[in-house]
């Protein structure tokens, strides 16, 4: 009998326990925000997908961004929007994580990392215009519509003959210059290929050109003797 009655409180400090652990409806709201989004605060910048109705159709605008306001109950929180300052109610299922920053030379170094992130991280450097981003390896080249001399000028070329490009700036001719370093390499020289693509419009002749110019340049001015035989465009 002992044993049983022992059962018994035991079964009652466990009940009670859970009773006690119960979360409110806010701590409830902050688990599924972070169980959908990650370490995700109030005062964090975050993103909202733009209401396509009534949009005129020149608008360039796909995301909104906001700051997480307040965590409510019922997967919803509130978001108080940069542009006008309206606090709206969203499902946290429709939020996207921001970053503090913006404006990484690599878009791989960004915290959180989605569409409306790459977005705002691109957009934010041509605005400073800076055209040239990367993500690992690939270079992303913004057409800025204008002429930038300066980002090609000879001291430009030499420049990037000397930087390490797996740790340059971005820029097209640090793609050039990896791949030249690969076809004269002393040791395992290899076969390169530079793919360039992109809409109508974006700059791909003249990423071509800028390449096929560097490539040129540094073949008749590498020391080692190697040489370029063949270029394909």
């Amino acid at each position: 009998m002992q044993v049983g009655r022992r059962s018994v409180a035991h079964r009652r400090s466990v009940a009670n326990n859970r009773a006690s652990v119960a979360t409110t409806p806010q701590e409830l709201g902050e688990k599924q925000l972070k169980l959908q989004h990650g370490n995700v605060r109030v005062g964090d910048k975050v993103w909202l997908q733009a209401p396509k109705e009534g949009k005129p159709k020149n608008a360039d605008e796909v995301y909104l961004d906001g700051t997480l306001h307040a965590i409510t109950s019922g997967g919803v929180v509130k978001v108080r929007m940069n542009k006008g300052g309206a606090i709206k109610d969203i499902p946290i299922a429709s939020l996207i994580p921001g970053n503090a920053d913006s404006g990484h030379e690599d878009i791989c170094t960004l915290t959180q990392l989605n569409e409306a992130t790459v977005l705002d991280n691109v957009q934010v450097r041509f605005a400073k215009g800076e055209v040239y981003t990367w993500i690992s390896t690939i270079l992303v080249a913004m057409n800025p519509f204008e002429t930038k001399s300066e980002l090609y000028a000879p001291s430009v070329l030499e420049q990037y003959r000397e930087l390490n490009p797996r740790s340059a700036p971005p820029h097209v001719y640090a793609v050039a210059e990896r791949a030249f370093r690969g076809v004269t390499a002393r040791i395992r020289p290899k076969s390169q290929s530079i793919v360039v693509s992109g809409e109508s419009g974006a700059g791909k002749t003249f990423a071509n050109r800028l390449l096929l110019s560097y490539l040129s340049y540094r073949s008749g001015a590498n020391s080692s003797g190697a040489s370029i035989a063949k270029v394909d465009a």
